[in-house]
C-alpha cells in the first residue's frame, strides 16, 4: 500500500518525463504488476491531456482601462435615513437573537424620540368654554346663577374694586332691594309691623352679616300685585336699589311664582 502511494506521488514527474532512469524503470514495473495504479495513471494522463487542450483564457487588453472608467463614472449614492431603517427591518429576521433584540430596541427608542419631537410642533388648542355655577344662600333659600362663557387668558392685573359691597340685586337677582338706614333694627321693625301686614306679605328667611358685619338680608314673600306698593314705601324709607339698578326705577317684578313674588331686601348702615 505504501508502495502504491509513493508511485501515485510520482505520476506528475513520470508524465512530464522528469524522473531519472532508475526511478522510471521502478515505476513502470509497478504499473505493470498493479492493475489499480495502472488504471489510475491512465485517467491521470487523460485529465492532463484534456486540460492541455483547453484554450488560454485571459481578459482583453483594455479590461483594466474599462474597469477604471466605469468606477469613476459611477455616481456616489448617499445613504439616506429611510434606507437605514429599511435595511434594519430587512435584516432583523435573519440576525441572531441578541442582535435582533438590540436592533428592535434601537428602532423603538428612535421612534419615541421622533414622536415626542413631533408633539412639540403641534399647535396648542384654544381655551375651552368654562362653565361655572355660583350661588349664595340667603335665609335658608339658595339662588343659583349658572353661566357659561369663554374666558380669555389675560396677563394684566384685574382692576381694583371699590371698597363697597355690591347691591343685593347684583349678588342675588333682579327683584331685590337695598335699604340704607341709620338704624337697621328700626327699619326692620317698621317692615315687619307696618309695611308687610298692610300688603299681606311675610318674612320667609333672614341672614345677618351678608358681605359686611351688621348687614341683614330678609327674604320676603308678597303678592305680585303688592310689589309696586312695597317698593314705593321702601324707597320712601331710603331704598337705594330697585331691580338691577336704582336708576331704572323698576316697580314691577321681573319673575313671578304664581300669584306671589320672592323678594330679597338688604338692610345696610348708612355711610
Amino acid at each position: 500500500m505504501k508502495q502504491c502511494e509513493r508511485i501515485v506521488d510520482l505520476f506528475g514527474e513520470l508524465h512530464g518525463d522528469e524522473v531519472d532512469g532508475k526511478t522510471k524503470i521502478m515505476v513502470q514495473d509497478h504499473l505493470y504488476n498493479c492493475p489499480g495504479c495502472r488504471e489510475e495513471y491512465k485517467w491521470y494522463a487523460l485529465t492532463v491531456q484534456a486540460l492541455g487542450s483547453l484554450e488560454t483564457v485571459a481578459p482583453p487588453p483594455d479590461f483594466l482601462a474599462k474597469l477604471n472608467a466605469r468606477i469613476s463614472s459611477e455616481p456616489n449614492h448617499s445613504f439616506s435615513f429611510i434606507e437605514f431603517f429599511r435595511n434594519i427591518f430587512t435584516s432583523v429576521p435573519y440576525m441572531p437573537l441578541p442582535a435582533g433584540v438590540v436592533a428592535l430596541a434601537l428602532v423603538a427608542c428612535i421612534g419615541l424620540v421622533v414622536y415626542k419631537s413631533s408633539l412639540s410642533f403641534m399647535p396648542t388648542a384654544k381655551p375651552e368654554a368654562i362653565s361655572y355655577h355660583s350661588g349664595e344662600k340667603v335665609g335658608g333659600l339658595a339662588s343659583r346663577v349658572s353661566t357659561s362663557k369663554t374666558t380669555p387668558i389675560s396677563t394684566s392685573p384685574a382692576p381694583l374694586l371699590k371698597n363697597f359691597p355690591p347691591t343685593i340685586a347684583e349678588s342675588i337677582g333682579a327683584d331685590n332691594l337695598t335699604l340704607e338706614s341709620n338704624s337697621i333694627d328700626t327699619a326692620i321693625e317698621s317692615l315687619k309691623k307696618k309695611i308687610l301686614p298692610n300688603i299681606q306679605g311675610k318674612i320667609v328667611g333672614d341672614e345677618k352679616g351678608f358681605h359686611n358685619a351688621g348687614d341683614v338680608v330678609l327674604a320676603v314673600l308678597i303678592p305680585s300685585e303688592s310689589y309696586s306698593r312695597l317698593t314705593k314705601e321702601l324707597v320712601d324709607h331710603g331704598a337705594l336699589a330697585v331691580g338691577v339698578g336704582s336708576e331704572e326705577k323698576r316697580y314691577s317684578p321681573t319673575q313671578k311664582d304664581g300669584n306671589n313674588v320672592l323678594l330679597y331686601i338688604r338692610f345696610v348702615h348708612r355711610r
